[in-house]
């Protein structure tokens, strides 16, 4: 299930535009979940949308979704260099 727009659209390496394009919803929409965040409670057609997105992915969009989903995790599950091909490299840091 996409709950976040943010890692959904970082997990496929999606602007927010070409996330909202990639859903077939406008680009204002995914701002919005991303700015509600945890609560966001999409309608049961958008998360229909949503999960299948994700389950459309590849297996590396999906590894790289679940690792953005509990970032604090990924430093033992996943070496760096790993992070890095999967494009996470700034994970691990805090801001």
């Amino acid at each position: 299930m996409l709950l976040s727009a943010r890692p959904g659209a970082r997990a496929l390496r999606l602007s927010v535009r070409g996330f909202g394009e990639h859903l077939g919803v406008a680009p204002r929409t995914v701002s919005k979940w991303e700015h509600l965040g945890e609560a966001t409670r999409p309608h049961p057609d958008t998360q229909a949308i949503l999960d299948t997105a994700l389950d459309r992915a590849g297996t590396d969009a999906q590894l790289r979704f679940r690792l953005l989903l509990d970032h604090d995790a990924l430093p033992a599950v996943v070496g760096h260099q790993r992070r890095a091909r999967l494009g996470l490299r700034d994970l691990g840091r805090r801001p």
